[in-house]
């Protein structure tokens, strides 16, 4: 092991400095909290500022509400047939036929037979629809705008080509209303079924082929109610749809009830802020909040700086052969003995093995300069270590 002897001078000292030992508690009385206590406590204030911000703003606000109303509502459509009646020489004289009503026959050895209301397609002249629709909110006042029309259309097609024909046609315009007590929408609609039958008959002549065709006529109603009990208004669309079916042999038309119940109608109220108060308190709390999660992220980094490569050095030293080393806090005179140098930390240890005697360590600049020595009768055996030859690329 190389050794070199010299003489130490107060020169070699005059940047001393006594390490200070964070301890819980110091001579001077004052307490200091350990880091990770501190750092608990931090996190902790900015974890309570935020939660804090999240129930002020979330109270300042009104809750969602849910509301309901009831509602009634009635949709038919009722049909009377005008046939022909041929028993005057053949002059047409349409008669009312209530499709609601049973044919009654009787054969020639006197028995009854109750027949289903077919009629056959070539006799009738005009269809009547009368559709009936009510609609009404159940337990609130409101105010009703409504409109209603009577939409029909042909349809005609193919077994080879599909859809042949299909054409709509208005059968009574949008007509407006306004009741503060109810909706009544009771339209009557007469069509003229022997027009249309006709007119499939001729363009099956055309195509030289059986087709099939129907005519729907369907009633589009609109109601928008006005209600102290809902913010908004309620919209109610709807289409009934019965179907004349054409280029048949014969026709039964029965009334038909498209609805008739008792339904609900809901409403969410969105939040409202109603009171300004916590949303300031809130506001407050955030702004409280960041503020203490800067300092906490301040004292984090000002706790644990990146080391340099003498700390790195010099703390796992310390860690590494803490066994049999001692801190001291006040550096001897070394003038008076015989210095041996050391040119690396494990030529100490051999000197420690050896002499079976502690390292002392004294930093004598923080963070620029330490030595490690052992004392040993008149000798002492001593390795410094300066940042300047860490300092490398």
């Amino acid at each position: 092991m190389g050794r070199k002897r010299y003489e130490l001078t107060d020169s070699d000292f005059l940047r001393m400095r006594k390490v200070k030992q964070k301890d819980s508690i110091t001579g001077d009385k004052k307490i200091y909290f350990s880091y990770n206590l501190r750092l608990f406590v931090m996190g902790l204030v900015t974890v309570l500022f935020y939660l804090g911000a999240i129930l002020l703003i979330g109270g300042s606000f009104s809750k969602k509400e849910v509301r309901e109303l009831e509602y009634n509502e009635v949709a038919n459509v009722r049909f009377t047939t005008n046939v022909f009646n041929e028993a005057q020489n053949g002059i047409s004289d349409p008669y009312l036929f209530n499709n609601t009503a049973l044919h009654i026959d009787t054969d020639p050895e006197g028995e009854v037979t109750v027949i289903e209301p077919k009629i056959p397609s070539d006799t009738i002249d005009t269809e009547e629809l009368d559709f009936y629709y009510y609609y009404k909110l159940a337990n609130a006042k409101a105010n009703y705008k409504y409109s209603y029309s009577v939409i029909g259309t042909l349809t005609v097609a193919s077994k080879n080509q599909g859809l042949v024909r299909t054409r709509e046609y208005v059968l009574e315009d949008e007509v407006p209303g306004e009741s503060d007590e109810e909706v009544v929408i009771k339209p009557s609609v007469l069509i003229d079924y022997k027009y249309y039958n006709n007119l499939v008959k001729e363009l099956e002549r055309e195509k030289g082929e059986v087709l099939e065709a129907s005519f729907d006529v369907s009633l589009i109603t609109k109601v928008v109610s006005e209600t102290d009990s809902f913010d908004n208004t309620i919209m109610k669309t709807n289409e009934y749809t019965s179907t004349l079916p054409l280029n048949v042999e014969s026709v039964k038309l029965e009334d038909k009830e498209f609805s008739n119940k008792q339904g609900k109608v809901k409403e969410t109220t969105g939040s409202t802020m109603n009171k300004p108060i916590l949303m300031f308190s809130g506001i407050s709390c955030i702004i409280f909040g960041t503020v203490s999660l800067l300092i906490l992220c301040s004292f984090v980094k000002k706790a644990d700086p990146v080391k340099t490569r003498y700390e790195m050095l010099r703390d796992g030293i310390l860690k590494d052969y803490n066994k049999i080393i001692v801190n001291t806090k006040k550096m001897p005179k070394l003038n008076k003995f015989n210095v041996i140098d050391c040119w690396s930390f494990n030529e100490l240890l051999d000197a420690q093995n050896t002499l079976n005697k502690p390292i002392i360590y004294y930093e004598i600049t923080v963070g620029i300069k330490a030595i490690f020595f052992i004392l040993n009768d008149g000798d002492v055996y001593q390795f410094v270590l300066k940042k300047a030859d860490t300092d490398y690329e």
